[in-house]
């Protein structure tokens, strides 16, 4: 699975959103507003974005890091070809 700044928006705006309305909806199942079946639903609504949410969200961390890394490198690289270039020339 590639992840992609596509995946980041969709983590973002339906997980977390999806994980905090159903944590208010169970918050009101304590309160005494719906019975148990819905207060079931709601806390597996959070657990399964909670799950999800950590496990899709940390690959992703991942990726981009190992690309910084590599990038990083890159640059390095070139920082020392461009100091040898020189030293050479003297």
């Amino acid at each position: 699975m590639q992840f992609t700044a596509y995946n980041n928006v969709v983590i973002g705006l339906f997980i977390r959103i999806a994980q905090s309305f159903c944590l208010g909806l169970l918050l009101r199942y304590f309160a005494g507003e719906f019975d148990e079946t819905h207060g079931l639903l709601y806390a597996t609504g959070v657990i399964l974005c909670s799950m999800y949410y950590n496990t899709s969200h940390h690959p992703c961390f991942y990726f981009n890091a190992h690309l910084n890394m590599k990038i990083r490198i890159a640059c390095s690289s070139l920082v020392f070809r461009k100091v040898g270039s020189y030293k050479n020339r003297d």
